[in-house]
């Protein structure tokens, strides 16, 4: 397994977050805390890349889903598309067209 990473860049609001290698279990906690934090608040666009994820499992998709349901109360959550693999675990349990996926973080 490859071995998760979490990165940040904040410019004035936005805040990408990039993740790599396998995001599972491990790495729930780390993930959900950056953004739930993030998100509390509202002016701030969040941007999860996923270009460089390798592995994603059902905690990974669950973080996602939690800022998924945040943003709803306010504020803007963007994914920038996965390789295929990751893309298609989306597509395989009925989140492709419910979450906000991008091609790039510009607007």
């Amino acid at each position: 397994m490859a071995r998760f990473k979490l990165e940040t860049e904040t410019t004035p609001g936005k805040l990408v977050v990039r993740l790599s290698g396998d995001f599972d279990l491990l790495a729930f906690d780390e993930v959900d805390g950056v953004l739930s934090a993030a998100q509390e608040s509202k002016d701030l666009d969040v941007i999860v890349d996923l270009r460089s994820l390798e592995f994603i499992d059902s905690t990974g998709i669950r973080a996602l889903m939690r800022a998924h349901a945040r943003a709803a109360g306010g504020g803007r959550l963007r994914l920038i598309r996965g390789p295929e693999t990751i893309q298609r675990v989306f597509e395989l349990v009925g989140l492709e067209s419910k979450l906000s996926f991008v091609e790039t973080g510009d607007p």
